[in-house]
């Protein structure tokens, strides 16, 4: 009888232990359409997509680049796989895109990032940019997200190779085509599943530096139809 009591007052106290945890559980996952920011899609961090993100940014010239891109025209530039990438503005400010997207598509992006490439000390400069954030906003639908500071993700150790083609925006702006190494990303990004087939909304600002006087914004609006592939 003493054993059957000890093991119900184990199971008990693994019971209470269990329901204790479950709320810290829980209050880690403040935007449940959202990846978290630990978390692998298709086998790969955020940091990691930070990185992929960097070489398809720059790929484009300027003429059909996402970055530069003020009404969604271009959104489709360069996409591939079944992660689609949503762009900020270079060098920052606003843009408002409308965008048709297939469905089945996760979709990734910055609220405000960076990167450094074979300048030395890569990271502790990327780092230092984005220290500086003062501002983070994000909405998927009219509903805002939070806890936007847990979503910060940069380059795993070792950095990444940025591939620089020809006739793209960076060669345009001066920069060798080649590869570049070591790269390195820094920023908040967002990860969501895909969305189902109809109207969505997601708007995302990003400011760097002093809230009144800062060195950098960007404040981006996306419209978007996700449609049946194919259609």
């Amino acid at each position: 009888m003493k054993e059957k009591k000890l093991i119900v007052a184990g199971l008990l106290l693994a019971f209470i232990l269990t329901v204790l945890a479950v709320p810290e559980v829980y209050a880690k996952n403040y935007n449940p359409g959202v990846l978290p920011p630990h978390s692998k899609a298709l086998g790969k961090t955020y940091g990691e997509w930070g990185d992929i993100w960097w070489n398809w940014a720059v790929q484009a010239p300027s003429a059909t680049n996402p970055l530069l891109d003020e009404t969604g025209s271009n959104c489709d530039v360069g996409q591939s796989g079944h992660i689609w990438f949503l762009a900020g503005v270079w060098n920052g400010g606003s843009a408002e895109r409308t965008c048709t997207i297939p469905t089945g598509q996760f979709l990734f992006f910055p609220l405000v990032n960076t990167f450094l490439a074979a300048e030395g000390d890569e990271r502790a400069k990327a780092n230092a940019f984005i220290d500086k954030v003062s501002i983070l906003e994000c909405s998927i639908d009219g509903v805002p997200l939070q806890n936007l500071s847990s979503y910060r993700a940069e380059s795993p150790e070792g950095g990444f190779v940025l591939t620089v083609p020809p006739d793209s925006l960076f060669t345009e702006l001066g920069a060798p085509a080649g590869d570049y190494a070591p790269a390195v990303s820094d920023g908040y990004w967002i990860m969501l599943p895909p969305l189902p087939a109809g109207e969505h909304e997601i708007k995302f600002r990003g400011v760097v530096g002093d809230r009144e006087n800062h060195d950098f914004e960007t404040d981006v609006t996306y419209h978007l139809t996700i449609v049946p592939a194919g259609k």
